[in-house]
């Protein structure tokens, strides 16, 4: 039985007392304290593949890794049966009144939003999954996020024997790490992996305002990407990456794409053709954000080959109406690649995973030292 409003609000009342009561145990025993406890609902996997993937399979068997984990996770059946009371059929993100009937009624501090980025079957496979928690406030923001990329040849070794043909057991594989990620995060406050340094995919011309420097500009919505690929949901990859760097910088709060499109939908704004200026500025006005972010993706192909990516991206602000960034990226899987293969991204979603670092780190610039010496 669904509880009542004041009910779970007494409930949430408690739980932030007892949080209180162990800090302060913990700071007069000069220990650092232990994260808050989050109680977690987990959407099902979304599916950014570009084709057809076994996505109730991954959603059944990150359920079954992260139970096994022993996470405070929302049983699927009672998160179903709220969402479907209440009409609320989007699972691709957490808009405001999703947050408040998942906080108010499920006692959820953080929903956890998976995305299948890429998935090939045959021989050797290849997958990408991201995650990202959405904190359940009255402004749904991005508390953390990580990505796994894995391909069949990765670590092939000596005579092929690293060699994983089997797509089952490659899912298997980063569907457990996925799951070790959010438990170190929710545990720990682990910042996670990610895909790495950016390495040798930086930008290829870059234009940043040195207005971007000021850590008054604080919040970020990321709009959607103008996907001009024959790929289906390269724009939603490119754009996952970015909010999910952006958030991993600890320097911008970032708005969920779910607050985004819910205030797309309201004032019924389309943005086929990308943002223009005035939309921008009307978009940052009703989000309540400082700046704002999207861009252009030309290439994306990662089959069998090795994987190609161009996009641009570019940042306005909203207290200027201007430009204050602009980028044009471009990169091959095999790029600086000249021994034995030695360095080659094999999968489109962690080379693109890559280029976006290479972006965000720009955009952060002086700011992310700024931020650090005010920890």
């Amino acid at each position: 039985m669904i509880s009542s409003s004041s009910s779970s609000s007494s409930r949430l009342g408690w739980r932030a007392a007892a949080v209180a009561v162990a800090l302060l145990a913990a700071c007069r025993h000069g220990q650092r304290p232990a994260p808050a406890p989050l109680k977690l609902a987990v959407f099902p996997v979304q599916n950014a593949s570009g084709g057809a993937a076994p996505i109730r399979p991954l959603t059944e068997a990150l359920d079954a890794a992260l139970g096994a984990r022993g996470l405070d996770v929302v049983p699927r059946g009672a998160l179903d049966a709220v969402l479907a009371q209440h009409r609320m059929r989007f699972t691709g993100g957490v808009d405001r009144p999703m947050a408040k009937v998942l906080r108010e009624e499920l006692g959820v501090d953080a929903m956890l939003v998976p995305t299948l980025e890429q998935h090939l079957a045959d021989a050797p496979p290849k997958i990408a999954i991201s995650v990202r928690l959405v904190g359940t406030g009255d402004r749904p923001v991005v508390l953390w996020a990580d990505a796994v990329a894995r391909s069949g040849d990765d670590a092939p070794g000596l005579l092929a024997r690293g060699l994983v043909r089997s797509s089952g057991e490659l899912d298997r594989t980063v569907v457990g790490e996925v799951a070790r990620r959010v438990d170190a995060y929710v545990r720990a406050r682990s910042s996670g992996d990610a895909c790495g340094d950016a390495g040798r995919f930086q930008p290829r011309r870059v234009f940043r305002a040195p207005v971007l420097d000021d850590v008054g500009r604080r919040s970020i919505a990321v709009l959607p990407f103008v996907n001009d690929t024959p790929r289906r949901s390269a724009g939603d990859v490119i754009l996952g990456q970015f909010v999910a760097q952006l958030a991993r910088s600890g320097s911008f709060e970032v708005l969920d794409p779910g607050f985004v499109r819910e205030e797309l939908l309201g004032y019924r704004i389309v943005l086929e053709g990308g943002v223009s200026v005035d939309n921008a500025v009307t978009l940052l006005s009703l989000l309540d954000a400082d700046l704002v972010l999207s861009g252009y993706v030309r290439e994306y192909t990662g089959g069998q080959g090795a994987p190609r990516v161009e996009f641009t991206a570019y940042v306005l602000d909203r207290k200027t109406g201007e430009l204050v960034y602009s980028s044009s990226s471009m990169g091959a899987g095999n790029d600086g690649v000249f021994f034995f293969g030695a360095g080659r991204v094999r999968a489109a979603s962690a080379l693109s995973c890559r280029m976006v670092r290479g972006i965000v780190d720009r955009i952060v610039g002086d700011r992310g030292r700024s931020d650090q010496m005010g920890h």
